[in-house]
């Protein structure tokens, strides 16, 4: 045989090999890694998706911390205690007699003390945490500088 013959013999074995090689060898690696880069690249997405989803739970609950001391406005309307305890509170420190009663879920008090206490009593009422309307509302004079009043007191329940 001659020598040009085992030449192209010998480059036909390695031109083969070498396909062999890329066919069975480095093609499914090509493959295996576009299948690795398309799977990163969803769970990055994924992971944005969640940093998005969390981001947006912690300004819900920001703000949900915000609206919770908003439950202190309302009066229980099956237990009231809490605001009449208030109220005779607020009447005691501002040096004046109260009555209270409830009838239909509105408020009567009858006041009896000085104007200037009186005003110092429907300041504390305007500036408490509960929101208070004053719905009837008839002062009278009772000698010097006192007065009798009786107030009508709408509050917001729950």
């Amino acid at each position: 045989m001659k020598i040009e013959a085992k030449i192209k013999i010998s480059l036909s074995a390695i031109i083969i090999l070498c396909l062999v090689f890329i066919v069975f060898l480095i093609w499914p690696l090509l493959k295996d890694i576009k299948k690795s880069s398309s799977d990163i690249s969803e769970q990055k997405q994924k992971l944005l998706l969640l940093e998005s989803k969390s981001k947006n739970l912690e300004k819900f609950q920001n703000r949900y911390v915000d609206i919770e001391p908003t439950e202190a406005f309302f009066v229980k309307a099956d237990l009231p205690v809490d605001f009449i305890r208030f109220l005779e509170r607020t009447s005691k420190d501002s040096d004046i007699t109260a009555k209270i009663s409830l009838s239909s879920g509105t408020y009567q008090i009858a006041v009896a003390g000085s104007f200037p206490n009186f005003l110092r009593f429907l300041e504390r009422l305007q500036n408490s945490q509960y929101l208070i309307e004053i719905g009837n509302f008839n002062v009278a004079r009772q000698g010097q500088g006192n007065i009798n009043a009786n107030l009508s007191l709408n509050v917001l329940s729950k």
